[in-house]
């Protein structure tokens, strides 16, 4: 079962690093409006009903009210969500517990980008309880670059010009330059063709 719709999603996690790093993703993935975040877990209800997404990414282990917490309040107000787990958690402690509770799917914070916007359409399209990315290469090791570097590397990778990328990112242009000179330094490379080269090479980007 496929969809073409764009999925609405709201992201939740306490850690504003991987919160950032989410959205950043998912800015630049085919289909996915990012409709709302939150570092709050005590938001995530309020949010689901304001801006009633298809779609939420709840991280499990948050203070107040845990992943669990939010998860079974969601799936008894609104059913109709579908709440997927992104988490630090091994997948022994987390896959179980998380399909017998409701939850759509799980990822493991180390899943590559591309594959969790991957999983959020095939959730969003219906298909069954899903597990991705545990044993994955995190983000802050791929080609040693940081989560937000990683962003900005993808949102090239198309062709994109640094306003593009600026727009798409929700960043200034001189971050993206900041950032760009600092891609090609860790890369060890001279200039965005070169490095959207490697980019592919190494899998950190779909190859078109």
């Amino acid at each position: 079962m496929k969809t073409t719709r764009t999925v609405r999603v709201v992201i939740a996690d306490d850690h504003r690093l991987m919160l950032e790093a989410l959205q950043a993703a998912l800015a630049i993935a085919e289909r996915i409006q990012v409709v709302a975040t939150t570092h709050k877990s005590t938001e995530v209800v309020t949010l689901v009903a304001r801006h009633t997404p298809d779609l939420v990414l709840l991280d499990v282990l948050m203070p107040e009210l845990d992943g669990w917490m939010c998860l079974d309040r969601i799936n008894r107000r609104y059913p109709e969500v579908k709440v997927v787990f992104v988490s630090a958690l091994s997948e022994d402690e987390l896959v179980e517990p998380a399909r017998k509770r409701g939850a759509a799917a799980v990822a493991s914070k180390s899943a590559h980008p591309t594959d969790l916007a991957g999983l959020i359409r095939r959730v969003a399209a219906g298909e069954g309880f899903e597990v991705c990315g545990f044993g994955s290469p995190s983000l802050e090791d791929d080609l040693g670059l940081s989560p937000r570097e990683v962003s900005v590397l993808r949102a090239l990778a198309p062709g994109r010009s640094n306003r593009e990328i600026a727009d798409a990112l929700v960043i200034g242009e001189n971050t993206v330059r900041f950032h760009l000179s600092n891609i090609y330094e860790k890369l060890n490379v001279s200039g965005r063709t070169a490095a959207v080269r490697l980019a592919h090479e190494r899998g950190l980007v779909p190859t078109l």
